[in-house]
């Protein structure tokens, strides 16, 4: 069951390498920059978000590894998701440094959308029998907030000014 999860994670980029994450970090440090406080807010927030990046892309490895049909699959996936959802509201809690609204926003949407995921996944594979409307409300979610993290990583990567 488990193999059906993320149907469209390869097709649309859910999350994307972290070297796209490296890349748009150095372009925040390189735009705008004017005084030395805004440079050092600019490398806490690329520093905080290479992190998350860095932890997503992780995580998602771990989920896209898990056999489905090992016994303990069901278990691992639902821990996973915990993580995910954790170091996203972490992410999402981050300053974010002027001119980057629009993506700290995106950041605290997608964390929001985890955290719906997050509840429905347990809801689905703890009741007896699985619950299928919880399983794809959490999917829903899941793949809501990986748009919102497409549309966080595309705003990184605009120059700012």
């Amino acid at each position: 069951m488990i193999h059906f999860l993320f149907p469209e994670k390869s097709k649309n980029g859910f999350f994307r390498p972290i070297s796209l994450c490296v890349i748009l970090l150095t372009i925040l440090l390189l735009s705008g920059c004017g005084t030395s406080q805004k440079l050092e807010e600019l490398q806490n927030y690329r520093s905080e978000m290479d992190g998350f990046c860095s932890s997503v892309s992780s995580l998602q490895a771990q989920i896209d590894a898990i056999e489905p049909d090992s016994e303990n699959a069901q278990e691992e996936l639902l821990s996973l998701l915990d993580q995910l959802a954790e170091v996203s509201a972490e992410a999402a809690e981050v300053s974010t440094p002027e001119g980057y609204e629009e993506a700290g926003e995106m950041c605290r949407r997608a964390s929001d959308y985890l955290q719906e995921a997050k509840g429905e996944y347990h809801a689905a594979f703890e009741a007896e029998p699985f619950d299928t409307a919880s399983f794809q409300k959490g999917l829903d979610s899941y793949q809501s907030a990986g748009r919102c993290l497409s549309l966080m990583l595309e705003n990184l990567q605009q120059p700012q000014n």
